[in-house]
């Protein structure tokens, strides 16, 4: 019979995992005006998108985008394909198309990669073996262990997204090494500003590795 204390542990260690994952997932139920900001569709956004979604013949995902009124630097999809950006994050690339592109261009990869839903279907899994860990430093070091596995996931989402958003770019008309652009700007930033960029890079971790790779790939077009 499971105790009071075993469902207590499982719990401590879902959370944990939740916690220390790098994909945001906000559903359309979970949206709260008060911490997100006003939802408001932006034209622009909205026909930068279109126009990737269409030049990639993607049709079938029912895409919507929108803007949250927020001084918050970060850009999400959600498991109702449904993509934010920030006020925050439209100030810092300065409303330009080419890096809105590639920000939309890598939030879709997620999308039609599935990633957001693949990535709760993992967090369970890693929250039930969680609870079989017996406790104390050896668990420790075993969710220890649960942590890096989660991050490095993510880890492999975003460079899948980033490679799949070079291909969006490219087949809508923008130059490939834009996404590389955008995240260098971001990277730059964060190093002289790094509050409120912290919230972009938390789920979006961007790395001199991942920069070089994103290079590389925009390069061979």
């Amino acid at each position: 019979m499971i105790g009071y204390s075993e469902i207590i542990f499982f719990l401590f260690g879902l959370f944990f995992i939740v916690q220390t994952s790098n994909i945001k997932i906000l559903s359309k139920r979970s949206y709260n005006k008060n911490k997100f900001g006003k939802l408001l569709e932006d034209k622009n956004v909205n026909f930068i998108g279109n126009k990737i979604l269409k030049a990639n013949n993607i049709y079938d995902s029912n895409i919507s985008f929108y803007v949250l009124i927020s001084d918050s630097i970060n850009a999400f999809a959600t498991d109702s394909n449904k993509i934010y950006l920030t006020k925050g994050i439209l100030e810092l690339l300065s409303n330009r198309e080419k890096m809105v592109a590639a920000v939309l261009a890598h939030e879709i990869a997620h999308i039609t990669k599935e990633h957001i839903k693949k990535h709760q279907k993992f967090i369970f899994k890693i929250g039930i073996l969680s609870w079989l860990v017996p406790k104390g430093i050896f668990g420790q070091c075993i969710n220890y262990i649960f942590k890096g596995a989660a991050a490095n996931y993510s880890k492999e989402n975003e460079f899948e997204a980033d490679s799949l958003g070079i291909t969006y770019l490219y087949n809508a008309g923008y130059n490939p090494l834009n996404l590389y652009i955008t995240l260098k700007t971001i990277y730059n930033n964060s190093i002289d500003f790094k509050s409120p960029i912290d919230e972009f890079l938390a789920s979006h971790p961007i790395s001199t590795e991942r920069l070089k790779v994103a290079k590389s790939i925009a390069s061979n077009f």
